[in-house]
């Protein structure tokens, strides 16, 4: 799925489990979007029906908590796995766990960086800043419930269609695909305005917090020492094969 609303991509991260989404370089949207493009402030839960391919029933469906634009919850069930994905700017880190009956007790926690896809969580709800063109309102919708402006960019070169997202005057994704699709990527369902609980945004009570900072320490490092004919730290590599299987016990039978 290509997207130019990175708002959308919220739809492909969920429908692949983390799996690799396209996305654009950059260093974050402008300070103000395109004809009053809007940025995020609200506070609010909604559910999301999601759509892979153009299918005509959804594939998914999903719940989404806000805390304004520095903390998201997303939280899917993948393969019969229900799974959370805590994306928190304010702490630099993004948290994976699984929920439910005989779900492992444990979050994988993994820091944001420069090149992490999580860095910057308004990015999820901008247009593409790499973009030559920018989107452009084009219209309005009511989805949910809730009056959203209907912002569309063309096809870029090498693509068969542009793509729209509709999203209301405070920033509330609504609805995201391609432009004229049958169906959407991603729709809106439900919208509950207000502060979610803090707690939907921390490691639940009684799980073991397996940290993920020393290994993409490590890979750096291991990089580092290879280009300069310099053997790896065998030690940490054992370390975090141990994480990496802790890591697959987390996130097992979802892909």
């Amino acid at each position: 799925m290509t997207t130019h609303f990175r708002a959308a991509a919220i739809a492909c991260l969920a429908l692949t489990v983390l799996a690799a989404c396209s996305r654009e370089s950059g260093t974050g949207p402008a300070a103000s979007g395109p004809a009053g493009f809007p940025s995020l402030n609200a506070a609010y839960s909604a559910t999301y029906q999601m759509y892979e391919d153009g299918a005509a029933q959804p594939a998914m469906e999903g719940s989404m908590h806000r805390d304004g634009a520095q903390r998201m919850r997303f939280d899917m069930v993948r393969n019969g796995q229900p799974v959370a994905m805590v994306f928190d700017a304010a702490n630099r880190r993004t948290l994976m766990f699984r929920t439910g009956e005989g779900a492992p007790r444990a979050a994988l926690v993994m820091p944001h960086g420069e090149d992490s896809v999580f860095e910057n969580m308004s990015d999820w709800d901008s247009w593409s800043d790499g973009d030559a063109v920018q989107p452009q309102k084009v219209g309005t919708d009511t989805v949910a419930g809730e009056r959203c402006d209907i912002w569309r960019t063309p096809a870029s070169e090498g693509e068969a269609t542009g793509s729209e997202a509709c999203v209301t005057s405070d920033g509330i994704l609504l609805r995201a695909g391609d432009t004229g699709a049958a169906t959407p990527d991603l729709i809106a369902t439900s919208v509950d305005r207000g502060r979610p609980d803090a707690a939907l945004f921390a490691v639940p009570e009684g799980y073991e917090v397996i940290d993920y900072a020393p290994c993409m320490t490590m890979a750096q490092d291991a990089m580092a020492a290879a280009r300069s004919g310099q053997r790896p730290d065998m030690s940490r590599m054992r370390e975090c094969e141990t994480i990496g299987r802790r890591a697959s016990e987390i996130m097992g039978g979802m892909n």
